[in-house]
């Protein structure tokens, strides 16, 4: 990369002070901080705007750092003018890439051995008509029946991230965040999901807005829960669904339950009680996926 970029070395620098603020608000500004240069490839793979790359010399120094800079500077300039930053720094202000110490951007970074690079990009929750737009595209181009994970209040960032990733893996055509669901621009959550979510539509709905959508479409609603009603395996899932995986500590919310079809158990042995959320929503999901790939598509 022939590009000079400036070298920050201050923990005062106004642009490293806004880097550290947006990791810890966690995506509530329509900003995220990815940490990692597979987290950065997949936002640039969704096209989303990129705002700031910060990068040690080292990794600028490899071949394949080289190469995604300058993937992100090309990114960058399609975006059209970035946002300014502070007057008595010009330079930094005009500037897509720059370059951190290797203390510094370890402050920024999430993982035990930072990886070298973190990107600012613009991203934030779609507005629900696309979000129903593009679920239901993505359906039909998968000549199935509309599928949605639905996390409801899922507070751990951990368990919301693996969830999102075992449902792009199970098939499923969208994700529903219902209210108190963690911000899913939580480091964890990216981490977790290995940034899949980019590409994966989602929405942040209420219940109601959830059931108004699901009615539409002929969906049940379907909530996993201890107590269900019925065996997860004996259900149709064949017919378009909805999946609501709760917090397993409360279970799901009172505004959830209102607008269920059912609710799903799956049986436990052991004197087990309840699963984590993300082996429940794993667990359930692909059923949902052997049972299509059995059945007669019915859109």
């Amino acid at each position: 990369m022939t590009h000079p970029t400036p070298l920050i070395t201050s923990r005062h620098n106004p642009l490293f002070r806004q880097l550290l603020a947006v990791r810890r608000e966690a995506g509530r500004q329509g900003l995220v901080l990815l940490d990692g240069a597979h987290l950065v490839e997949e936002a640039l793979a969704a096209g989303l705007p990129i705002q700031r790359v910060a990068y040690t010399p080292d990794f600028a120094a490899r071949p394949a750092g080289q190469e995604l800079l300058e993937r992100c500077r090309q990114a960058s300039q399609l975006e059209g003018p970035l946002p300014r930053g502070t007057p008595e720094n010009p330079s930094q202000a005009s500037s897509t890439l720059v370059q951190l110490t290797p203390e510094l951007l370890a402050e920024l970074g999430e993982t035990v051995t930072p990886a070298g690079i973190v990107a600012l990009v613009s991203w934030q929750a779609q507005p629900a008509t696309r979000f129903w737009e593009e679920a239901d595209k993505r359906a039909r181009q998968a000549g199935q029946p509309l599928l949605l994970l639905v996390a409801d209040a899922i507070q751990d960032p951990g368990n919301l991230g693996t969830m999102i990733r075992t449902a792009v893996g199970a098939g499923a055509h969208g994700l529903v965040l219902l209210p108190g669901t963690v911000q899913p621009g939580n480091p964890k959550v990216l981490r977790a999901s290995a940034g899949l979510l980019f590409r994966f539509p989602w929405a942040r709905l209420t219940a109601d807005e959830l059931g108004q959508g699901a009615g539409r479409r002929g969906m049940a609603v379907w909530v996993a829960k201890a107590d269900g009603q019925q065996w997860y395996d004996r259900v149709n899932l064949c017919r378009p669904a909805a999946l609501v995986v709760a917090n397993e500590g409360h279970g799901p919310t009172a505004a959830t339950q209102v607008i269920a079809t059912g609710s799903l158990a799956i049986p436990l042995a052991g004197g087990v009680e309840s699963l984590n959320a993300a082996i429940a929503a794993a667990v359930i999901l692909f059923e949902a996926a052997r049972q299509r790939r059995g059945c007669q598509s019915l859109v």
